[in-house]
């Protein structure tokens, strides 16, 4: 029963390092368990803990700590070695009866969306994904199947009742976040280191409009390769660049040019008045309408999925082929 236990006895995370609420599961000591058996000349610290629970506490909260050695035998308070040494096989290990041995192994999350699905994730939803620092894990939002074929990680969300809020209107040149541990469809963006760690897994970015409500049905819709265009990285007033796709109330094209806009003050935009780029302008157009996000006064088209009410969202994706 006690090795039962032990094999599945894991610490959260805010023991460790001070991450706090902005992790989740960070080390386990589920892995190298052997009875009766120590591992020698690698003790660093030699302390009393009550019992195997209390001395893999005090391992997992020290990030020197790679496993250690636990009495058993003892009624109240027994012997915790915590050992610093790397243990690769068996033969490390020597006899002492009333002992147990275990090893530490950090505890691995995807990095991506993308390595979600090369993990086995098939459905859509919530994933926790791990962040650049070992023990950093992060909720994200994962779409496997708008698009099959395709593995989109959701990098930012607002509903147009959030569009002056400070996430909604600085660029993506900029490192602005919002509640990026707790990702939400209203008011949601991750900060620029994340950003680039799932950008380093993308082909593609694209823009999607209430996509609760709709999916992916290409209606008011934008999908371009970071080729083309690096949202992180665009500094052009009105430049035109190649997309994949763009759809704006069913004006549409494919392979083609459109204007986009975006510098320091202004948020990544298309304005659908500008008669600029092969895609042109809309039918309908709205003077300086804004497309797929930098919304503000009046610009907005209530016949725009995204900008047809306060509740509805836009939301942007870094994504690639599976």
């Amino acid at each position: 029963m006690a090795g039962a236990l032990l094999g599945s006895f894991m610490l959260f995370a805010q023991f460790l390092f001070g991450y706090a609420r902005e992790t989740k599961f960070c080390r386990e000591s589920r892995g190298v368990t052997h009875y009766n058996e120590v591992l020698t000349g690698h003790t660093y610290k030699s302390i009393l803990t009550s019992g195997i629970f209390g001395c893999g506490h005090v391992c997992l909260a020290d990030p020197r700590c790679t496993s250690y050695n636990c009495q058993t035998s003892a009624v109240g308070r027994g012997i915790c070695e915590l050992n610093d040494g790397e243990f690769s096989s068996k033969r490390h290990l020597v006899k002492k009866q009333s002992f147990v041995f275990v090893q530490v192994k950090w505890k691995r999350r995807p990095k991506s969306c993308w390595e979600a699905w090369k993990q086995g994730a098939r459905t859509s939803g919530y994933y926790i994904i791990q962040g650049r620092a070992e023990c950093l894990f992060y909720e994200m939002y994962c779409d496997f199947s708008s698009e099959p074929g395709w593995a989109w990680t959701l990098i930012m969300s607002q509903s147009m009742s959030r569009k002056n809020e400070a996430f909604a209107k600085e660029p993506f040149l900029k490192g602005t976040f919002k509640n990026q541990r707790y990702p939400s469809w209203e008011n949601y963006r991750i900060g620029m280191r994340r950003m680039w760690i799932v950008r380093a897994q993308s082909s593609h970015w694209r823009v999607t409009c209430d996509f609760p409500s709709y999916g992916v049905d290409y209606r008011d819709y934008v999908k371009v390769t970071f080729q083309k265009l690096n949202p992180m990285k665009y500094h052009v007033s009105g430049g035109c660049r190649q997309v994949e796709y763009i759809n704006i109330r069913g004006h549409n094209c494919s392979k083609c040019t459109a204007g986009w806009w975006q510098t320091e003050t202004q948020f990544l935009t298309h304005l659908s008045d500008k008669d600029a780029c092969q895609f042109g302008k809309t039918f309908g157009f709205l003077d300086n309408e804004a497309n797929f996000g930098g919304y503000w006064g009046n610009n907005v088209s209530t016949e725009f999925r995204c900008s047809s009410m306060m509740t509805s969202t836009t939301n942007h994706w870094f994504g690639c082929k599976v």
